[in-house]
């Protein structure tokens, strides 16, 4: 909470933010959306997730809450979900992607271009560490996106068209993987992406001793 950096390595490197994208998504939803909300799911939208990007298993006329999607995406890296909210909120995936440039440059956001709400990977879709951070600065000063991104799991209720649904976060640093090797109790919430041209991303805020810490890494 000082504002003093720790450690950095290339902090204003222009690299892929892969699903820590979702972090400004989910901010701007919570800062135009109402969490109570319900949605319907539209084909012609979710039509566009990649056949081997993460999901949720959205289904077209599905009507579900936007907190619910907001779980999806922060610990599912769910495209479909992403994608969904973002039309919602925009009135179209183009509009709520202009709101996310908009509200970037607004953070003070100065090497970073977004041109989807899902970090699937494109050239022009880009950040760096220390626009990251004041994304993730931003979005923890935001009381549901920190209930949001600290949850180790969650339930989706069932909707008119699916079962319920439960999602683990993806940060082995909270649910401890397959071993626990990695699992840390100073962490209090995070943000993982992976994408085979950008590597591993996580966006990391712990507690220790009083003090707060954020870490974003990306290129991993």
């Amino acid at each position: 909470k000082t504002d003093t950096m720790i450690y950095m390595q290339s902090p204003d490197q222009r690299l892929y933010p892969t699903g820590l994208t979702a972090i400004l998504t989910c901010l701007i939803a919570l800062e135009e959306g109402d969490l109570d909300e319900i949605i319907t799911v539209k084909y012609s939208v979710i039509k566009d997730a990649p056949e081997d990007s993460t999901t949720a298993e959205l289904m077209d006329g599905e009507e579900i809450a936007l907190r619910e999607l907001l779980y999806c995406i922060m610990l599912n890296s769910a495209v479909d979900a992403a994608l969904t909210v973002a039309d919602h909120i925009g009135g179209s995936v183009d509009a709520f992607v202009e709101m996310m440039n908009r509200r970037a440059q607004e953070l003070g956001c100065t090497a970073t271009h977004f041109t989807n709400p899902t970090g699937l990977h494109n050239e022009d879709h880009y950040s760096t560490a220390r626009d990251l951070l004041r994304i993730t600065l931003a979005a923890i000063k935001n009381e549901d996106f920190c209930e949001i991104y600290s949850v180790l799991y969650h339930t989706v209720p069932e909707t008119n068209l699916s079962e319920s649904r439960t999602f683990v976060t993806t940060n082995y640093m909270v649910s401890g993987g397959m071993s626990g090797t990695y699992k840390d109790e100073r962490v209090v919430g995070s943000k993982t992406g992976y994408t085979s041209r950008a590597g591993r991303c996580l966006m990391v805020t712990a507690e220790d001793k009083g003090m707060q810490y954020v870490g974003i890494v990306m290129g991993g």
